[in-house]
């Protein structure tokens, strides 16, 4: 007995399908929001600027051995909190406290 199933139902069990949203700016359709996750381009021009400038500072850490310690009390940063975010300043007991202002 044979079941045609194809295009009944979604794949499970995979990544979903990327999106992409296109606005219009100015009636110039085809202009607009493009990056396929919702973001402004400048918001993500922003979160991309922001990003970069983390990295680089990562890198000049790592440059100047300071890279794995932490910028407030100057213990060693965990390898887990390195690996799941390599761009960290601060040890996880630093950076669960807020900052002062």
């Amino acid at each position: 007995m044979e079941t045609e199933l194809a295009g009944e139902h979604p794949p499970t069990g995979g990544p979903p399908e990327p999106t992409t949203t296109t606005t219009t700016v100015d009636g110039d359709p085809g202009v607009g929001d493009t990056t396929g996750d919702g973001l402004a381009p400048e918001t993500f021009i922003d979160e991309v600027d922001r990003l970069l400038d983390e990295v680089e500072s990562a890198l000049a850490r790592l440059d100047d051995g300071t890279y794995g310690h932490c910028a407030e009390c100057g213990s060693a940063i965990d390898d887990s909190r390195l690996a799941a975010a390599p761009t960290a300043r601060t040890c996880a007991n630093c950076g669960s406290v807020p900052a002062d202002d």
